[in-house]
């Protein structure tokens, strides 16, 4: 589904947030009030509850050399295949279920506990919401990507974070960002038919380029900024979609790897089953 032809995207923008995190209470919330620029966040209602951080953000300092030792074995994929991957692409070609299971494995090895809280609290996000600014939308209750998961947990992640969000809000959930967010790759026609199930009104995904009325209103894409100085963050908007291009002929992307490491577990898969 696309947009109205009455919609006119010259000189539009909107600014999005994931995740929740305690940096965008304390660094980009004060700037959106003293601005007065409104903005969207997409939280995960069990995270902003309980006080535990999203996977990734448990394994993003984990020590590679074991990460990747522990993830060969368990997956029982050659570590020369995963040696010059990032170890987060791995993790996202696995369940959720199995993400927590390495990690405990990892933790249970190194005697490491888990990392302080890098999220906002409940009553933090009651406040951005309450501020009028900002609106919140859902992200799922644990950032699985929902491609590798099931029919019942895809729906689940989904529904749930939805229904969830509104108990605690008070309010209609009407948005929703999918984890990771690159179209027929994290999430499919499959998801997006559990949104529609929920009255969910517009999704978005981490697509970069411009954003177009021909554009499905539950796959929109976003130009991502996550670190760069003034000069590389202009640069990034000025090229839009041509941006991942330029880059993918200098590194292997992520879509690349990730797709390898899928083929090696679904011939693992299919070899454990013959």
């Amino acid at each position: 589904m696309a947009f109205p032809n009455k919609v006119v995207m010259k000189n539009l923008c909107h600014i999005t947030f994931d995740d929740g995190e305690k940096s965008f209470y304390n660094i980009a919330f004060p700037i959106l009030k003293k601005y007065h620029v409104p903005a969207t966040i997409f939280v995960s209602p069990s995270i902003i509850t309980s006080g535990d951080n999203f996977w990734f953000q448990e394994v993003s300092d984990y020590n590679e050399k074991i990460i990747k030792r522990i993830l060969s074995e368990e997956l029982n994929i050659q570590i020369e295949i995963i040696r010059n991957i990032n170890h987060l692409n791995v993790f996202k070609c696995l369940p959720i279920s199995e993400i927590h299971r390495i990690i405990s494995i990892y933790r249970a090895e190194t005697k490491s506990q888990k990392r302080f809280s890098q999220n906002m609290s409940l009553t933090e996000t009651i406040e951005v919401q309450e501020s009028g600014l900002v609106t919140i939308g859902a992200h799922t209750l644990n950032h699985p990507i929902l491609s590798n998961e099931t029919d019942d947990i895809s729906y689940h992640e989904i529904t749930n974070s939805i229904k969830m969000l509104q108990e605690l809000l008070g309010i209609n959930i009407k948005h929703f960002a999918y984890p990771n967010g690159i179209p027929d790759l994290d999430f499919s026609k499959r998801e997006i038919i559990y949104l529609q199930k929920n009255y969910i009104s517009m999704a978005f995904s981490s697509e970069s380029k411009f954003m177009t009325t021909s554009d499905d209103i539950y796959s929109l894409p976003r130009i991502g900024l996550t670190y760069g100085n003034m000069t590389f963050i202009k640069l990034k908007l000025l090229m839009g979609d041509k941006w991942e291009s330029i880059k993918s002929i200098k590194n292997s992307t992520e879509v690349k790897n990730r797709k390898l490491i899928l083929l090696q577990l679904s011939e693992k898969k299919l070899t454990s089953a013959n």
